[in-house]
């Protein structure tokens, strides 16, 4: 079986910053994937604080590399592609059809798109923004990354 890796979004992915803490399902998520030997990221908007918040939330474990940055780019993904072995299947999994699942599909990856929040009406107006699976919670994103 080949290997699969998940880089996953940060804010109102993973961290929900209207309760100031991680989003329903997001440990376990982790968790689950963890224990099946999935190889994690993690890439956010942010600077030094952000990387401070991530830490305190104790999510630094469960990822091979945590990138922060001022804004994303498809160059931040594929800094991960070039961690896992050839033939590593890559998924990504996040909030905003231009940002996240945009990046992750000019590198090749599925693409599961979390619709939910704030940004949850925003359609993808590109094929290059069209999501390859669409979940309204966390914990189904387990059943698509295999």
């Amino acid at each position: 079986m080949s290997q699969a890796a998940v880089i996953f979004d940060y804010n109102r992915t993973i961290f929900d910053p209207d309760s100031a803490g991680l989003m329903p399902g997001a440990k376990a998520i982790l968790e689950a994937l963890e224990r099946k030997g999935v190889t994690l990221f993690l890439v956010a908007k942010g600077d030094d604080e952000r990387r401070k918040q991530i830490n305190q939330l104790g999510l630094m474990s469960f990822f091979k590399k945590i990138i922060v940055n001022q804004s994303k780019s498809a160059d931040d993904y594929r800094s991960c592609i070039a961690l896992c072995p050839e033939g590593t299947k890559f998924f990504a999994v996040g909030d905003r059809v231009k940002e996240e699942i945009r990046h992750a599909n000019e590198c090749g990856m599925t693409t599961i798109w979390f619709r939910n929040g704030k940004f949850a009406a925003e359609e993808p107006s590109a094929d290059a923004e069209r999501p390859t699976h669409i979940i309204s919670s966390l914990g189904e994103a387990e059943m698509l990354i295999v």
